[in-house]
Formats: structure tokens, C-alpha cells, sequence
């Protein structure tokens, strides 16, 4: 968890704000604490765009409502879930581990391919966070599993993601080049991995559009 300070986010009201991060540095969620007052105009808000999980609103006291996106707190082995609004794919980890695995969709992090039919995720995920450390593609609604890396490798890729998403936004301002890929081999199908596997050889998938 991270906390932001609450004048960069400039919204009224606002008390305090904590940006919550998974293993890999993915934002997964941000905590907002806001005045009583605020309550009632952004639970109208909150109701035009969420689903209501669960509502405690006594006439004293402190008020609680869950809401939820379109994706379910609990997942399906064998399904990828994706959220149109949040940019986000979810399932849970290809080796039957039962770890949620978030991707962020964007031109620097995941890309998502959908011809209308099969869905592929480029690049790679890699759950180097979990103890499992799975590695693996989803390509056209498949998991095609590649070999395990050091610990080195994923650190350099790691320091390799971070500067390339740092020259994107020099570019942006300024014309800096991207870093050259830094040269690694993957094999792309593991066979002991796939073997122990409790997916099946074929994903189902669900899109959320709010």
C-alpha cells in the first residue's frame, strides 16, 4: 500500500487516499476516506455504475455499502474475466494454485486480441510474486505454458519494463527513444508444467462492459 497525498488528487472532501498495489506493482485497488457529509452523494454516484453486494445505513452511526465491478469476487478455474471499464483481465493462475491474477490493459502493460471468438494476452504472464511462479501465454483462448526464469532475468526485465515505460512518456514530451528488448530465450510449451495443470486445455471468458 502506498498513501497520496490528498491535495495532488484535489477532490472536495477528500480525508485520506491509499493506492493498493499486488506483488508485481499493479494497482489493484485505491482506499478513500471521505467526510459524513460526503456519504450520500457518492453512494447515488456509486449506484449508477456498480452493483450494491451489501448495505448498512442506519439512521446513527457510521454507514457501510459494498459495491462491486462486473467481475465476481469469486472466479471461475478456467475462465479469464475482463472489465472493459477498469482495463483490467482477471482468473485465476493457470497451475490451479487458486491465486488471482490481475493484468492491466494498456499500450504499456498487457494487450488484449479479440477476433471475435478466441481472446490472446500479450505479453507472457508471469506470477513471479507466487510461490508457484507460473509462467505462461494465453493464445486464442489456450494456455501455452513457457519455462521458468532466474531471479536475475526477472529482475532485469523488470528494470527493462520500468525504463521502457519511462522513455514512452519522455517520448511523449520530449522524443526519447525506447530501450532495445532485452535478449532472453522462452520456450513456449512446458509439458511437466501443463501435465499438473487442473485447467482445462481451453478457457472460457466472460467481458464486463461496466
Amino acid at each position: 500500500m502506498r498513501g497520496i497525498p490528498v491535495e495532488e488528487l484535489n477532490i472536495e472532501g477528500l480525508k485520506d487516499a491509499v493506492a493498493i498495489f499486488n506483488g508485481d506493482n499493479i494497482l489493484v485497488g485505491l482506499l478513500l476516506t471521505f467526510n459524513k457529509s460526503k456519504f450520500d452523494s457518492l453512494n447515488a454516484m456509486a449506484k449508477q455504475n456498480y452493483q450494491t453486494v451489501s448495505s448498512q445505513i442506519p439512521y446513527v452511526g457510521d454507514k457501510l455499502v459494498k459495491y462491486k465491478d462486473g467481475v465476481p469476487e469469486t472466479l471461475k478455474e478456467g475462465a479469464l474475466y475482463v472489465s472493459i471499464r477498469f482495463k483490467t483481465t482477471s482468473h485465476l493462475c493457470a497451475c490451479g494454485c487458486g491465486e488471482r491474477v490481475v493484468a492491466k490493459l494498456s499500450p504499456n502493460d498487457w494487450n488484449m486480441l479479440y477476433n471475435g471468438r478466441d481472446i490472446t494476452l500479450n505479453p507472457s504472464i508471469g506470477n513471479w510474486s507466487f510461490d508457484c511462479r507460473s509462467h505462461y501465454f494465453i493464445r486464442k483462448n489456450k494456455i501455452v505454458w513457457a519455462s521458468d526464469m532466474t531471479d536475475e532475468q526477472i529482475d532485469r526485465g523488470r528494470v527493462f519494463n520500468a525504463n521502457r515505460k519511462k522513455a514512452v512518456l519522455e517520448t511523449a514530451v520530449g522524443g526519447a527513444k525506447q530501450p532495445q528488448p532485452l535478449p532472453r530465450k522462452i520456450t513456449r510449451v512446458n509439458k511437466e508444467k501443463k501435465d499438473k495443470s487442473r485447467l482445462p486445455f481451453w478457457l472460457s471468458w466472460f467481458i464486463f462492459w461496466k
